[in-house]
């Protein structure tokens, strides 16, 4: 990784937006995770994140191979 690039480190806040074409049924479904999680709400939506990098590094070992 180049030096001029910064790594992301383990219980590093990270912060992004909603896509403004995030679809309806989305923000709700987040709307309601988010009324239900509280306080845990930010490691939920962590795990997501975390899941999917992990599927999406998996499809990509899987095409190379």
């Amino acid at each position: 990784m180049s030096s001029s690039r910064k790594s992301v480190e383990r219980g590093q806040s990270i912060t992004f937006r909603v896509p403004s074409d995030t679809p309806d049924h989305i923000l709700k479904q987040l709307t309601r995770l988010k009324e239900e999680e509280r306080r845990n709400f930010s490691s939920r939506i962590a795990q997501f994140v975390m899941d999917g990098v992990s599927e999406t590094l998996s499809k990509d070992k899987e095409m190379v191979t």
